[in-house]
């Protein structure tokens, strides 16, 4: 059995119902993400967790960090996340506490594997499988002196594929502006007229984002954007924590944190549909693979694409990338999204609709 060297963790008795956490605290990701011990290998959240503006369930990226981070808890600290699988099963609401039950699938020298149960009021909902390797590799593993492999796809280039994040904008400004842009869209003029909340939910988040101008607005996109096949368009910007972590373990759970941010409702943007107007949209699973580590004061630029949509379907992949162009994770997620009975497909697409038809 490993020690629980990570702190902090408190083991404590919990309550079905938690007080609500005052917003100041939520900026720092490593206090937000925080869990206590419950019993042997069970751990739940200490703050009060939060739905996104306009969502139906607790933040994915929520149950995916705190999955890794109570997996993190039960293994040694030589061990790193090199992989994780995740399935989102039920939405998680606000109510009550979400336990963690980790289970050890496989114990070795140089790697290790964990499942994580998220329960909440005793129904599973979420299944989280990680894989660790030793940052050390001992024995055989570690005695070659082979050649290995080396590669990536390479990073964006910043001023070319992407502008600085000094030259980018904050989340509030490009979305106020796309507000004032979009007068036909019915649904986002009734944020509009009421900003407030929306904007005190992007501020109370414990990240920033600095996004083009183009991320939510169509009429912003350059027009060579349209005439390429979607699969071959990419979304990029940039997004960091606010706050430092007093462990660099922390580091690969905000990883996960950050990795279900703008994921799957950017597929609708990919697509030149209007952000947010899916008329369903909902992950149902998500996979990390880790790589290089980061700086924690860095820019991380994200670079998101739409592989395949089909029978309401999609399947959307993304890099994470340190502002040194070092490949930090890469990111897969299906998830389920209907359009609205007014959607306007793009030429090309209804041509593939309709050969599919036929």
């Amino acid at each position: 059995m490993f020690r629980h060297v990570w702190k902090p963790f408190r083991q404590t008795r919990l309550n079905s119902m938690q007080k609500p956490m005052p917003l100041s605290t939520l900026a720092n990701l490593e206090q937000y993400l925080e869990l206590e011990k419950v019993s042997e290998n069970v751990y739940s959240n200490v703050s009060t967790l939060r739905v996104p503006f306009g969502g139906r369930g607790i933040f994915g990226g929520t149950l995916v960090a705190q999955s890794l981070y109570a997996a993190l808890l039960n293994v040694d600290e030589k061990f790193r996340p090199i992989s994780m699988h995740c399935n989102f099963l039920v939405a998680a609401n606000t109510k009550s506490r979400i336990e963690y039950h980790v289970e050890t699938l496989r114990d070795g020298k140089n790697f290790c594997s964990r499942q994580v149960k998220a329960k909440q009021n005793d129904q599973l909902i979420f299944l989280g499988s990680i894989s660790f390797r030793s940052e050390r590799l001992e024995g055989s593993s570690g005695a070659s002196d082979s050649p290995k492999f080396s590669h990536y796809r390479q990073a964006p280039i910043v001023g070319k594929d992407i502008p600085s994040p000094e030259d980018c904008h904050e989340q509030t400004e490009v979305f106020m502006e796309w507000a004032k842009n979009s007068k036909d869209n019915v649904q986002l003029q009734k944020l509009a007229k009421n900003p407030q909340q929306l904007l005190d939910s992007y501020d109370a988040e414990p990240c920033k984002w600095r996004l083009p101008m183009d991320m939510f607005d169509l009429s912003q996109v350059a027009p060579e954007e349209f005439d390429k096949v979607v699969s071959d368009r990419v979304l990029r910007y940039w997004v960091k924590s606010k706050s430092d972590f007093k462990s660099p373990r922390f580091n690969d759970v905000a990883i996960a944190y950050i990795s279900d941010y703008f994921f799957l409702s950017s597929n609708m943007r990919l697509n030149m549909q209007e952000m947010f107007t899916s008329s369903f949209s909902v992950s149902l699973d998500h996979t990390i693979h880790f790589y290089d580590k980061f700086d924690i004061d860095e820019w991380l630029s994200f670079s998101i694409r739409s592989k395949v949509c089909q029978d309401d379907r999609a399947l959307v992949t993304g890099e994470i990338y340190s502002e040194g162009g070092k490949l930090v994770a890469t990111v897969l997620q299906e998830g389920l999204q209907a359009l609205p009975a007014h959607a306007q497909l793009e030429p090309q697409q209804r041509r593939s609709t309709i050969k599919a038809k036929l």
